[in-house]
């Protein structure tokens, strides 16, 4: 089977992570489908027979939110703007896809990924960029540990990050900037 492009346009999903911990969208799942066991002895794409490729995936302007309700007052976050390209994609999950993200958090702040992602390691190789994202919206993290109130700065990093067998790793610049933190109610 061969796919030139699967494109989506538009679109959304809000998440939410109740007081008891459980995120709502696994609600959407048959009672049958939420623990699924990996295939004991999962059949090889050469037996199988089958084969495919799908050029390349796009989406474009979708919107993401995602509620916090284990702290009091609760978590709100959202993304706007999401786009995603995946490039390459087939059966050969050893062979590097390259991938890109992008998106911009409504209170403030983009950020972007690119490079490439091989599925069957799993591993991973991004330059990433985060710029004047929001602290602010973190704010009830904070105060559920602390008296502390985060009001205003923002975040901003630059560098490449990687992911394979031997863990996670990040090399780049860091900037808080413009952080305004006050002990109680002050403002």
């Amino acid at each position: 089977i061969a796919i030139d492009t699967i494109a989506a346009s538009g679109g959304g999903i809000e998440a939410e992570r109740t007081a008891s911990g459980r995120i709502n969208l696994l609600d959407l799942l048959p009672a049958e489908k939420k623990d699924i066991p990996a295939p004991k002895n999962p059949p090889s794409t050469a037996t199988a027979g089958w084969h495919y490729r799908v050029g390349h995936i796009t989406v474009r302007g979708l919107s993401a939110g995602f509620r916090d309700r284990t702290i009091d007052p609760a978590a709100d976050f959202a993304l706007q703007g999401v786009a995603a390209d995946i490039g390459g994609l087939s059966e050969n999950t050893a062979k590097p896809l390259p991938v890109r993200l992008s998106f911009r958090s409504r209170d403030g702040g983009t950020f972007s990924a690119e490079g490439t992602v091989v599925p069957a390691d799993p591993s991973a190789n991004l330059r990433i960029k985060l710029d004047g994202l929001a602290i602010a919206p973190a704010q009830p993290y904070l105060g559920h540990w602390t008296t502390l109130n985060l009001v205003d700065g923002t975040l901003s990093t630059e560098g490449d990050a990687a992911y394979d067998a031997a863990g996670g790793r990040y090399t780049g610049s860091l900037a808080l900037r413009n952080p305004r933190i006050v002990e109680g109610d002050g403002r």
